[in-house]
């Protein structure tokens, strides 16, 4: 799981950074570095007990391990920098008032990622459609047609995943982009580990049907139209190109037609 980097900025820089980000919390100020060594190597546990006992560098340094794994983690369920820095900020101002108000047991970083999944969840049913405005596929330094091409396979990705159920969409950010392990990603989920493999495979398989749904061409899927029946015709791969194509869709409806009355349907497009 990636950590946040140490920042080499000047401290006043790094503080108005921090107040940014967490509103509510008092800017960083410099520390003795004896007192930074004193809380930089403490585990997770540890960490909690100092903030629990009111030690506000101890949350500092659990921002700087966790700050951008789950500023990654909202990205990719969210689309959009600010929706995620929002989103970080929240889950940690949630956290530090939760951690400084209750002394229930937790495992802190499948704690984090549950925060940030319910959160983005939230965003998500708020929005009601994904935003991909602020993707940065590819640097503008690249050869022009190569940026395009792989701007428009990541929009193409983002699209896929919007389509997953909740629970597949998150199990599949977690073991592929964070590298959680299962019984993490079970934890925040809420659900058995034995789901997770089954979760991350069905996602998988799914943005697998999707993208070759989207690269077979109109032609095919319009000849398969002509010939298969019932539930054939709900073949993912047909099906969701049905959802994207308005000219297939008109042709499954000539078909229709033409099953009905004794009008000839037109020959497929080439």
């Amino acid at each position: 799981m990636a950590t946040a980097p140490v920042s080499d900025r000047p401290a006043e820089q790094e503080s108005d950074e921090r107040a940014r980000l967490l509103p509510g919390r008092p800017a960083r100020v410099r520390r003795p570095a004896a007192e930074h060594r004193r809380v930089l190597h403490l585990s997770d546990a540890a960490l909690i007990d100092r903030i629990r006992e009111g030690d506000e560098r101890a949350f500092e340094q659990l921002y700087d391990r966790h700050a951008a794994a789950l500023y990654a983690y909202c990205m990719r369920m969210l689309h959009s920098r600010d929706d995620a820095e929002d989103a970080v900020q929240q889950v940690l101002l949630n956290a530090f008032k939760s951690l400084t108000h209750d002394t229930t047991a937790i495992e802190l970083r499948p704690w984090l990622f549950r925060i940030a999944h319910n959160h983005c969840v939230s965003v998500w049913r708020r929005r009601h459609e994904v935003a991909t405005d602020d993707v940065d596929a590819v640097s503008a330094a690249e050869d022009p047609e190569h940026s395009f091409e792989t701007r428009r396979v990541a929009l193409d990705a983002l699209h896929d995943l919007s389509f997953l159920p909740e629970q597949q969409r998150t199990a599949l950010l977690l073991a592929s982009i964070q590298k959680l392990p299962h019984e993490e990603i079970a934890q925040i989920l809420g659900c058995p580990t034995a789901k997770v493999k089954s979760l991350v495979f069905r996602a998988s398989r799914a943005l697998a049907e999707r993208r070759l749904a989207r690269e077979t061409s109109c032609a095919e899927i319009r000849r398969r139209l002509g010939v298969l029946k019932g539930g054939s015709l709900r073949q993912n791969v047909v099906r969701w190109h049905l959802a994207e194509c308005e000219g297939c869709r008109d042709y499954r409806e000539q078909i229709k037609r033409s099953a009905s009355s004794s009008e000839p349907l037109a020959a497929p497009s080439p």
